[in-house]
């Protein structure tokens, strides 16, 4: 029963995660300044919603209950970006900088959960969530360093 926990443990941990992005990229999506951004978070905060189901239904599944309360680091990221927003206009790439932060938590706990004992059938579930994941990491990464692209993007 221990590796059973476990796996439900970080089933919540990835559930947590999922949850914290969602918020933070429907925050983002109404606050970007690039409609092509705005797309793009509103995107992002749909896929964590369809894991954050997935997740809810593989830990009553197993038999455990899914974390009802945000995550520390959700919380502190949330009042981090408030604190900013107050003290000075938050610019696109402060932004996807926020979304990286984000895509990294939500990698490093499928990773995680990638390490437990998984069903054939929903490891198989995961994995395409998972490989959007690694996809919305890249994809930041790209516009955090071509921000002409994104800048020409949003005006065409």
């Amino acid at each position: 029963m221990p590796t059973l926990d476990k796996t439900i443990t970080q089933l919540n941990h990835l559930l947590l995660a999922c949850e914290d992005g969602q918020l933070a990229y429907r925050r983002f999506a109404a606050d970007a300044e690039a409609s092509d951004l705005q797309q793009l978070f509103d995107t992002w905060a749909a896929e964590h919603a369809l894991v954050i189901d997935l997740t809810q239904a593989q830990i009553a599944t197993y038999g455990g209950r899914p974390s009802d309360h945000p995550s520390l680091q959700g919380v502190l990221r949330e009042g981090w970006y408030s604190l900013k927003a107050l003290v000075a206009p938050v610019h696109d790439d402060a932004r996807l900088h926020a979304a990286l932060e984000v895509e990294q938590q939500v990698r490093r706990s499928f990773e995680a959960l990638f390490d437990e004992p998984l069903s054939p059938e929903f490891r198989q579930q995961l994995s395409e969530p998972h490989e959007r994941a690694l996809e919305r990491d890249t994809q930041i990464r790209a516009l955090l360093e071509n921000p002409v692209q994104r800048d020409s993007s949003s005006s065409g």
